[in-house]
């Protein structure tokens, strides 16, 4: 199975969007009736991972397997950074899953989330 880890960067209070195109063996997938989840969490779910956000998603170029993740600024600035030495990024994690229409899940990226804590009010 190919690595499929990409770190995902945040910045709290601020509008995110990330886009994506679903590859296999190097082709783009198309989407039409696709479903996308994604969900960033503390830790994985397993390691009693509390979830923080589940981002929104459009397809896009649904014929060459094109989607954007994101995020709205009221969103991201709920995610709370707790850290315990100032300015420094904290660490979550996120997995992304391709749903078809048939109901086959495939994970095609999971990772880090890098959140940079809000600063200006």
């Amino acid at each position: 199975m190919p690595d499929t880890s990409t770190p995902i960067y945040i910045d709290q209070g601020s509008d995110w969007s990330q886009g994506v195109i679903y590859l296999a063996n190097g082709v783009p997938v198309p989407l039409a009736g696709y479903i996308i989840e994604c969900e960033i969490r503390t830790a994985p779910v397993d390691a009693g991972g509390v979830l923080l956000a589940t981002p929104d998603y459009t397809i896009d170029d649904p014929a060459n397997g094109h989607f954007i993740l994101q995020m709205s600024a009221a969103e991201t600035e709920t995610i709370i950074v707790k850290t315990y030495t100032p300015f420094i990024k904290a660490k979550f994690w996120y997995d992304l899953y391709v749903v078809s229409p048939s109901g086959s899940k495939t994970r095609i990226l999971n990772g880090p989330v890098w959140v940079s804590p809000r600063v200006t009010q």
